[in-house]
């Protein structure tokens, strides 16, 4: 079978991601299309790109098949950051998101959001050591999952400097309605070292919710970002 090359391109700032190699014309004249790298192997399923925010040029890509990857200078970075494991790949499961620390520039943290077995998923973090992803630590462990669908998969940091994370309904409506019990169909909040904030909005204390829900309702949050600025969540 012949393999359709991923191609990454720059569009006037912004990063956009083909799957294939034809190449639309553009009809606004203030828009410039610059292919930033082709490849056909190492970037295939991509779910999630980042402009590591320490000034190095390094955009990092993360495949769902566990891959960390880095383009620098226009030119892909051979060996992966990192390659986590476990993991497990059935569905919409793997490594479904990132997300860098404020303070990356001098503490090299990253966080990742993966699925490690059919009933589990983690937010991972490593320590970047020039291209190199160290000291892997497990900051959140037992996020739901039934291994299948919906498994959500968006992270980031607050102005508040607290971690994010998102998990959807499991495909299943698990989690939904009232339920205060399970982290599926909410959003997530922690400190960064994974401990729990007091002032979480649902924290009962010894009573039956799960004190890590910030906000619920959500069915498949695979991505989130916060608004610059005003620091609210989309």
């Amino acid at each position: 079978m012949k393999k359709t090359p991923i191609i990454v391109r720059l569009l006037t700032g912004s990063l956009l991601i083909g799957i294939s190699p034809v190449r639309a014309a553009l009809s606004d004249s203030n828009f410039a299309d610059t292919a930033l790298i082709t490849d056909n192997t190492d970037l295939n399923q991509m779910t999630g790109i980042g402009w590591a925010p320490d000034g190095s040029n390094r955009l990092f890509a993360i495949r769902k098949t566990g891959q960390v990857m880095i383009i620098q200078n226009g030119a892909l970075v051979p060996i992966p950051f990192a390659t986590l494991s476990p993991i497990y790949l059935n569905s919409e499961c793997g490594l479904v998101g990132f997300t860098f620390d404020p303070g990356f520039a001098t503490n090299g943290f990253i966080y990742f959001f993966v699925t490690v077995s059919a009933s589990e998923q983690q937010i991972i973090r490593y320590t970047a050591v020039g291209n190199t992803g160290t000291n892997k630590v497990t900051i959140i462990s037992g996020l739901p999952t039934v291994g299948a669908n919906h498994d959500g998969g968006g992270i980031g940091i607050g102005a508040d400097g607290k971690l994010y994370w998102a998990v959807g309904d499991l495909g299943n409506r698990t989690g939904v309605d009232l339920n205060l019990t399970s982290l599926a169909a909410k959003v997530g909040r922690s400190n960064r070292d994974g401990t729990l904030p007091q002032d979480n909005p649902f924290n009962d204390g010894a009573g039956p919710n799960n004190d890590f829900i910030w906000a619920r309702g959500v069915r498949n949050p695979f991505t989130m970002t916060f608004q610059p600025g005003s620091g609210k969540l989309w």
